[in-house]
């Protein structure tokens, strides 16, 4: 039985907290997420860690990108346990950069799912 969840609003994942007082959760309109997936998996993304987080029936991986400024998060698709090359191609290409003061919120921003893969 495909247990893919169509996540269409925003209202529906409510804010996890990932780390030291951050609330994160940042998703597009309509995307397949498996919801197979437990709590604290951690998964090598093209030798890049990437967390996997659980709220209520909804997981998602999030990569955590940083710099000296920021935190850049992003929702990555989740399929029986592993990322595959094809579901990334279809990657959220919006994602939200959190300062790492967590005080305010940055704009949102756009980046290119092709960015997450190393070509060989």
């Amino acid at each position: 039985m495909d247990k893919n969840l169509e996540v269409s609003d925003l209202s529906s994942i409510k804010p996890i907290r990932v780390s030291n007082n951050s609330e994160l959760i940042y998703f597009n309109i309509a995307k397949t997420i498996d919801i197979n997936i437990l709590q604290g998996v951690e998964i090598d993304l093209q030798n890049k860690e990437v967390q996997v987080f659980q709220n209520g029936d909804v997981a998602f991986g999030v990569q955590v990108i940083e710099d000296i400024t920021c935190k850049q998060i992003v929702p990555l698709f989740i399929n029986h346990g592993k990322f595959e090359k094809k579901e990334i191609s279809k990657v959220v290409n919006i994602f939200e950069t959190v300062p790492m003061t967590g005080i305010k919120r940055r704009a949102i921003k756009k980046i290119q799912p092709r960015s997450l893969i190393n070509k060989n």
